[in-house]
């Protein structure tokens, strides 16, 4: 199952915190079961299969791969992403 939605991001900036809401590429098993650090490139082919059947283009936010993330423990990635229109 791949669904946009908005991921919140924070970290220090020099010693300021900030916090910002990016957009994101949400990707998981349709089937319940956990993906893993070894299913990057399946989902992030289906993150770009989503943009790709709605008419849009995978925009990867830049630096996209340094802010990728996957909750191990719920097993779903998050592509730092837009489908593009």
């Amino acid at each position: 199952m791949t669904t946009e939605t908005t991921l919140a991001v924070g970290g220090l900036n020099g010693r300021v915190p900030f916090r910002q809401v990016l957009p994101a590429i949400e990707v998981r098993r349709g089937d319940g079961l956990a993906l893993m650090r070894e299913d990057w490139v399946a989902a992030e082919a289906a993150a770009v299969a989503h943009c790709t059947a709605s008419g849009a283009v995978y925009d990867p936010l830049p630096p996209a791969r340094d802010y990728t993330q996957i909750r191990l423990d719920d097993g779903v990635f998050y592509f730092m992403a837009r489908c593009l229109r």
